[in-house]
């Protein structure tokens, strides 16, 4: 791994060289490089070198210059990276309008999520990301604690997120987790993963927190990773603190050159039990159990940029203790395909298909086609507008599902603008 990274750090200072430094600036500048140094396509899909970065604690830097440093056991970046990215979405669904606004009654967003990041190096091998959401305060952080050991960089991560357990450590852009994804606006109805761990779980208003302990391994051909953690993201109890990481996940994938796709093939489990911490200090103990598989391929097509991503991921019935990801007694699942093809350097289009079964006794089948198109103004400046179809008993005129807040509709338009300084 270390000979990996030496070569990918001295490929990225020469593409440095001759592309425009147009990027989200946290770690372009401490790159001095473009987006597309780290990202497939677009943000935030992961290429090669972005998972080599990520390995490495976001701790690779074309900065060196500046360090300040004794030139023995200090070493302090020069420089602090931020950067603040921002989107603004319009989403109209076909289903009637109510007294309550949904996506049915049309919905502009300005600004949506919107996030000020600082990260990177902060020590020889110590690295780390900070997530403040401007409107709702801190949104996540990790510290990353890595070393080189022949060729394999291995690596501890304490981290607070809302992101899901898998946060401490991924580097596939299935879905595993919800940040390395094809189209950020519509997590649920691309992913498998996503669908599974978000759409109707047992705690909604948790959502996706999760903080803990992960623990891994990276080097040319795989990486794995095992996370101690908790449904719980930041301080929320009286004490400041959340419950103790009890739950276990466990994720593995190997890399592996498909002809000239970078290839992937990867697996999750999700296991254990632990408690929410709520209002006052209560808590109440879930099961977190599911399963899931999932590869990529990146490489080209017709001599373009083209991706490709599978998932299926399966959650057990609640039996005894509820089960953060299925409330109900049959089984909930997903499959997804994503395909995402450029057609010329700055535009590509985006296909989808996910097929979900929610595990209740009724209207179970829920079912998402989705259409889209995105366009790189630069790297930093990406529009995309995309058309969901949802079918499915889950979504017919007495289904107890949908696409909104409303329980109906089965068209979604969506627009949204990225953009990052």
């Amino acid at each position: 791994m270390k000979k990996l990274t030496k070569l990918l750090v001295s490929s990225a200072l020469l593409f440095a060289a001759v592309q425009s430094a147009q990027a989200v600036p946290a770690f372009a500048r401490q790159m001095k490089a473009p987006c597309s140094l780290c990202h497939q396509q677009h943000i935030p899909m992961l290429n090669s070198f972005g998972r080599a970065f990520k390995a490495s604690g976001y701790t690779m830097s074309a900065q060196a210059d500046t360090d300040i440093t004794d030139g023995k056991n200090f070493s302090l970046p020069g420089n602090l990276n931020f950067g603040l990215v921002t989107n603004v979405r319009v989403q109209k669904s076909n289903g009637p309008k109510g007294d309550v606004r949904t996506s049915n009654n049309g919905e502009f967003t300005m600004p949506g999520e919107t996030s000020l990041f600082f990260g990177g190096k902060v020590a020889d091998h110590v690295g780390g990301l900070i997530e403040a959401d401007v409107k709702g305060g801190l949104a996540s952080e990790k510290i990353m604690i890595t070393k080189d050991v022949k060729n394999v960089v291995v690596g501890v991560v304490p981290f607070s997120a809302g992101l899901g357990p898998s946060y401490g450590m991924e580097t596939l852009n299935t879905g595993a987790v919800g940040n390395h994804i094809m189209n950020l606006a519509l997590g649920g109805a691309i992913s498998a993963q996503q669908w599974v761990q978000t759409d109707g779980n047992a705690n909604g208003e948790i959502d996706q927190a999760a903080e803990g302990v992960a623990l891994y391994a990276m080097g040319d051909s795989f990486m794995v990773s095992a996370t101690q953690w908790s449904p719980n993201a930041l301080p929320i109890d009286n004490a400041g603190a959340g419950a103790p990481p009890s739950s276990t996940y466990l994720r593995g994938v190997l890399f592996h050159q498909v002809g000239d796709f970078d290839g992937a093939l990867g697996a999750q489990v999700y296991t254990g039990g632990s408690d929410i911490v709520g209002d006052g200090g209560m808590s109440k103990h879930y099961a977190t159990n599911a399963y899931a598989v999932d590869g990529q391929l990146l490489g080209q097509v017709f001599g373009r940029d083209t991706s490709i991503m599978a998932a299926y991921e399966t959650a057990p019935g609640s039996n005894g203790t509820t089960n953060l990801y299925n409330p109900n007694h049959r089984a909930k699942s997903a499959a997804s395909l994503n395909v995402e093809h450029n057609l010329t350097n700055s535009f590509s289009v985006q296909l989808a298909y996910r097929m979900g079964d929610s595990g209740t006794e009724e209207n179970h089948t829920d079912n998402a086609a989705t259409v889209g198109v995105s366009y790189m103004y630069a790297p930093n400046v990406q529009f995309a507008l995309s058309q969901t179809m949802y079918s499915g008993s889950a979504h017919s005129a007495n289904g107890a599902g949908g696409i909104d807040a409303s329980g109906s509709g089965t068209q979604l338009t969506t627009a949204n603008l990225f953009v990052g300084w």
